[in-house]
């Protein structure tokens, strides 16, 4: 019977150790992006310290028409008259449960953004071509406070 407690003891120290480090290995990390100084609704995944975007999260916030063609496992990006098609796989890109992912990073070799991450505020900032054309001006100061940049 003590035999039997011992088993049983041991087996549910087993089951609450795993349940603890499955439950804080899945606890997604949530990273802000800020797309010229806009907060969005973009959900991060954090793979190996990278962050990750759904490439569809891209349409509402760069105006762009984002679709994936399984047969060639390409993925294609339209913003205004520009066409971008690159495979899975280039610039980082990956799917993973069923959704097309694509390191935020890679926005600065796709469109020339420029890519900024401020750790002491978990935030990506995104600064467009446009919005840096325009110059120095409030906006980009606040922008540029944000991410620590100096002028």
């Amino acid at each position: 019977m003590k035999k039997i407690i011992e088993i049983i003891v041991l087996v549910m120290i087993v089951i609450f150790t795993l349940s603890i480090s499955l439950t804080t290995a899945a606890a997604p990390v949530k990273n802000k992006v800020k797309i010229d100084g806009k907060d969005t609704k973009i959900e991060t995944v954090v793979i190996k310290n990278q962050n990750y975007i759904p490439i569809k999260q891209l349409d509402s916030y760069l105006k762009t028409t984002t679709s994936y063609n399984n047969k060639t496992k390409t993925i294609i990006i339209k913003q205004n008259k520009k066409t971008i098609k690159f495979q899975i796989g280039k610039y980082g890109s990956k799917i993973i449960n069923g959704r097309t992912l694509i390191p935020i990073r890679a926005l600065s070799d796709i469109f020339k953004y420029k890519v900024f991450w401020n750790n002491d505020k978990k935030t990506v900032f995104v600064i467009t071509a446009n919005i840096i054309d325009v110059g120095y001006d409030n906006g980009i100061e606040y922008i540029n406070s944000d991410i620590n940049l100096k002028k």
